[in-house]
């Protein structure tokens, strides 16, 4: 038997509109989880941008307290010079993300 044989012309055209719409749910579903995938990895890149520069940031805050510090010692009369820290040992090179590219 043939479906034309068990079911009406308007029932036929009810199932393709049914499965046209089901395709159609489909695609919609994948292009929704690849655009929340899209928005998490860039969440993510966010946050670790975020953190970078606070790092940045902290440290650039340590390296003016030094200079402060060395300032009033030298005003002071005191001429010994403060150790720096590691962080504040660093270039500018070393504070900046490395092969990370703005998209």
């Amino acid at each position: 038997m043939k479906l034309a044989d068990l079911a009406t012309q308007e029932q036929i055209v009810r199932l393709a509109a049914t499965v046209a719409t089901q395709g159609q749910v489909s695609a919609l579903a994948e292009a929704l989880k690849n655009l929340v995938r899209g928005i998490e990895k860039a969440n993510h890149l966010g946050e670790t941008k975020e953190q970078q520069f606070e790092g940045v940031l902290g440290t650039l805050q340590e390296i003016v307290a030094r200079r402060q510090q060395a300032a009033g010692a030298t005003k002071s009369g005191n001429t010994s010079r403060p150790t720096p820290s590691a962080a504040a040992r660093r270039t500018a090179a070393d504070l900046l993300p490395r092969s990370t590219a703005w998209r």
